[in-house]
């Protein structure tokens, strides 16, 4: 499933935004955009990556949507180890890079996708698939701000968590 919404991010290409971050202070912003005809933001916010780059045993992840104030989902809902609940997968060619993390919140997967010139959220449900577009014209995604989700999503990848 993973693989597939990542090659999602192939096809048409939006613009990438930062929008309103709704990470706290002390903690890091892996990503934040404001949603494409939406006054709500997508967030994946956490503890940071050991200085090695490394994920450390007590690391956090925690994705959130909603406005700054009024959150309408935190997943997690609490601070937890980040291992049992986020994969991550990288695919990178000569030409290319597309970058993601995943997770499973009830029956629904959300895989949060970083691509050239492209951040989006695809979900796959019992009812289908969609894509929640980042909505701000922004450079690419080559930008510095977004050389800690690259290297989460590298290190996630690497991690075998059993089921």
């Amino acid at each position: 499933m993973r693989r597939n919404v990542l090659l999602l991010a192939f096809a048409a290409m939006p613009s990438l935004s930062n929008g309103a971050s709704l990470c706290q202070k002390g903690e890091v912003d892996y990503f934040s955009c404001k949603i494409q005809d939406s006054a709500k933001s997508m967030s994946l916010c956490g503890s940071d990556l050991r200085a090695d780059g490394a994920i450390g045993p007590s690391a956090w992840l925690q994705y959130r949507v909603g406005i700054v104030g009024r959150l309408e989902l935190v997943y997690p809902a609490t601070q937890q180890p980040l291992l049992p609940n986020f994969k991550g997968d990288a695919i990178v060619t000569r030409d290319s890079a597309v970058y993601g993390v995943s997770f499973k919140r009830e029956q629904t997967e959300y895989a949060l996708i970083l691509a050239p010139g492209n951040l989006f959220v695809g979900t796959t449900s019992p009812s289908g698939q969609s894509k929640v577009i980042c909505g701000e014209d922004q450079s690419n995604a080559n930008e510095p701000r977004f050389a800690r989700f690259k290297v989460l999503a590298k290190e996630l990848g690497k991690r075998i968590v059993p089921k």
